[in-house]
C-alpha cells in the first residue's frame, strides 16, 4: 500500500503540492489567494456557495481568492490530488482576472493530465530545481489558457435548501453592515434555530462562522491594499477591533500588521 505523501514546488508567485492520504483542509473554507485543485482520487464531495459535487476522478475545481469552499473527504486513506495557489503572477495577471471570476469545475483532456504526471515526478525528485519551477508556471499558464467556464454544467444554488441559497445571498449583500445570526433569519422569516439547522447541514458549518471568515478574508483584501487594520477591521463589518485582532490572528496565524503567506 502507497504511503500517505505530500510533494511541493515553490516559487516566490505559487505553490503547486501534489498528496496523497494527508488532511490539511479544515479550517481553510476561505483563503486569500486563488486555487485551481484537481481530484485524482479518493471519495470527496465538493461545497461552495453555489453548489455542491460529488468530486470524480479528473475533476478540476476553479476556485477564485475569497471565495467560500469545502472538501468533505470520506476515505482519508485514498484521497489524493494536486492544487495550485497563487496570488499575482507575473505575465499571467490578465489571465487570472479574466478566468477566476467564480468558483466552478470542469474537466481535463489527456494531454493536460500528461503535463500533470510530469509536474507530479518533477514535485517528488528536484522540487527546488529551477527546471521544476519553470514547468509549474507553464503548467498554469496552460490550465488558465484552457479552463472554460462554459463547460461547467452545474447550475447555481444545486443541491441547497432555498432558505440556505437566500440566507448566503443576503450576507454576501450586508457583509460589511452589523449583522448577526438572527437578522438574517429575520429577513428570511424563518426562525434563528431553523436558519442555523439547515445551514449546518448544507454548508457544513455555522452561519455564525461562515460570515465572521467572509469578513476576515475581506478584511485581509484591505489590508493588503494598504488600508490600515483598523479601517479594514471597520470596512468588513466588525464593530470592535480587538475582538477583531483576535479572531484574524486566529485564522491567518499571524497579527492583522503581518504579512499572510501561502
Amino acid at each position: 500500500m502507497e504511503k500517505e505523501f505530500a510533494h511541493y514546488i515553490r516559487t516566490d508567485e505559487l505553490v503547486f503540492k501534489h498528496a496523497k492520504g494527508i488532511r490539511d483542509i479544515v479550517g481553510k473554507e476561505f483563503h486569500t489567494f486563488h486555487e485551481i485543485f484537481l481530484f485524482l482520487d479518493g471519495e470527496a464531495e465538493f461545497i461552495s456557495d453555489r453548489y455542491r459535487k460529488t468530486l470524480e476522478t479528473g475533476t478540476l475545481v476553479i476556485i477564485p481568492k475569497e471565495c467560500f469552499h469545502q472538501f468533505i473527504v470520506t476515505r482519508d486513506e485514498k484521497y489524493q490530488r494536486c492544487m495550485f495557489n497563487f496570488g499575482s503572477v507575473s505575465g499571467l495577471d490578465e489571465l487570472i482576472d479574466n478566468k477566476l471570476t467564480a468558483v466552478y469545475t470542469t474537466g481535463i483532456s489527456k494531454e493536460i493530465y500528461m503535463q500533470f504526471t510530469e509536474l507530479f515526478d518533477a514535485a517528488a525528485s528536484s522540487p527546488e530545481s529551477l527546471e521544476s519551477r519553470i514547468l509549474a508556471k507553464a503548467l498554469l499558464a496552460r490550465l488558465l489558457c484552457r479552463i472554460n467556464k462554459e463547460e461547467n454544467t452545474l447550475a447555481v444554488t444545486d443541491g441547497f435548501h432555498p432558505s440556505v441559497v437566500e440566507a448566503v445571498r443576503y450576507i454576501g449583500e450586508h457583509i460589511r453592515e452589523p449583522m448577526s445570526v438572527g437578522e438574517v433569519a429575520q429577513a428570511l422569516h424563518i426562525s434563528e434555530s431553523y436558519l442555523m439547522k439547515i445551514f449546518k447541514h448544507d454548508m457544513h458549518m455555522s452561519v455564525y462562522r461562515y460570515i465572521t471568515e467572509k469578513r476576515l478574508i475581506i478584511a485581509a483584501g484591505e489590508i493588503e491594499k494598504g488600508v490600515p487594520a483598523t479601517k479594514a477591521a471597520m470596512l468588513s463589518g466588525f464593530g470592535d477591533y480587538s475582538g477583531f485582532y483576535k479572531l484574524y490572528k486566529k485564522m491567518f496565524g499571524v497579527s492583522p500588521s503581518e504579512r499572510i503567506t501561502k
